[in-house]
């Protein structure tokens, strides 16, 4: 059972203003008309990432594009920006504690938790540098030495600054001619950076006004759709009986192993048997099936149980990286020291059947070895 965790990536295609998901690899190929948006994904062309809605896109401000005040997929204003250097990925964030954010950037640290969302890289510990691009008119956090856009150096521009053990001594007054070329120069270029700063509040505030118009429209047409109060002389009619669709019967698997166990060992012993699962994307802890996605779970009869109680199982048994365990079983699992490495289930996740899939009862645990 040779089965190593791969992700699903959401992309967005510009040319077909399409969003659809792929398998993560090197090439990237639109499933509208087959073209590639990649061949070396994430490290040849530069791509944007959305912590909020999950989505790629590719970039354009490698060759002359601005940076955008807001997601073009789900349009929430954009509140940090992260550049990675190891790949070609600029992550950006809205703060908002969106439903089942991924990656999201530290208020604190400004790097992006848990990881690059490109290339899976840690950069909780790793020295970042606040970088100020003219070129995309943008403000972004980056362990990177020049930026790849203006072409400065980041770390001299910041080197440079002497640092000054007492204040200086405040110079006389120079007052400035309006016939001085470098003082009208610096004058006007200060006012456009504020003219643009100034454009850019207004698209955030325009951007904000059309989200509230939206949810206010949303709220109306719920209210609309609501029935009408019985009063008392109405009669209330008789609810007819619900039908309770029958648990299904799972392959009870043979024979049983004991915890703790290796995920390769349990896996061949049950020999696919069960059924798959995946996390919801709109539920704390409730794991469903959902065609066409690569499951993480598999469910299995707790033998012992005799309460109809369930075993949801890794389905991969070894990891890449210690983002694995983060991205995909943190909410099931605890684990002491997450690591790429063989998994090992110290003790299994146990769960309960319902009407839409199995609901979480007892958090088990992973080591990595």
């Amino acid at each position: 059972m040779d089965k190593v965790l791969t992700r699903q990536l959401k992309v967005y295609c510009p040319q077909h203003q399409a969003v659809f998901e792929v398998a993560e690899s090197p090439k990237i190929v639109c499933e509208i008309k087959e073209h590639a948006l990649s061949n070396n994904f994430p490290n040849e062309e530069f791509w944007e990432y959305c912590c909020d809605c999950q989505t790629f896109f590719p970039s354009q401000l490698a060759s002359g594009g601005k940076a955008k005040t807001a997601c073009p997929q789900c349009e929430r204003p954009t509140l940090s920006r992260f550049l990675c250097n190891l790949c070609n990925v600029l992550t950006f964030d809205s703060g908002e504690n969106t439903r089942d954010k991924r990656f999201y950037l530290s208020l604190d640290t400004f790097a992006i938790v848990p990881a690059c969302p490109g290339c899976l890289t840690d950069f909780t510990a790793r020295k970042l540098h606040l970088h100020k691009c003219a070129e995309i008119r943008a403000v972004l956090e980056t362990p990177r030495a020049i930026c790849p856009f203006c072409k400065k150096d980041i770390v001299k521009n910041i080197d440079s600054k002497p640092v000054e053990a007492e204040p200086p001594i405040p110079a006389p007054l120079k007052i400035q001619k309006e016939s001085d070329p470098q003082s009208l120069t610096e004058i006007r270029a200060e006012q456009n950076n504020l003219r643009n700063e100034i454009d850019e509040l207004k698209e955030t505030v325009l951007l904000l006004n059309a989200k509230v118009e939206k949810q206010h429209k949303f709220i109306q047409s719920l209210v609309k759709l609501q029935p009408p109060q019985q009063t008392q002389s109405q009669p209330i009619a008789e609810q007819p009986p619900q039908f309770i669709e029958p648990e299904p019967q799972i392959p009870v698997y043979k024979p049983k192993l004991q915890f703790p166990v290796s995920a390769e060992a349990y896996l061949n012993k049950i020999c696919d048997q069960g059924e798959m699962a995946t996390s919801d994307k709109f539920s704390e802890a409730l794991l469903i099936q959902e065609p066409g996605k690569d499951h993480e779970f598999i469910i299995v009869k707790d033998v012992e149980s005799a309460a109809g109680l369930y075993h949801a199982l890794p389905r991969f048994w070894r990891f890449p990286t210690k983002s694995a365990y983060k991205l995909y079983y943190e909410k099931y699992y605890n684990c002491e020291n997450p690591s790429g490495g063989m998994v090992w289930i110290i003790s299994p996740t146990i769960v309960r059947r319902v009407k839409d899939g199995w609901t979480l009862m007892k958090k088990g645990k992973l080591e990595m070895r």
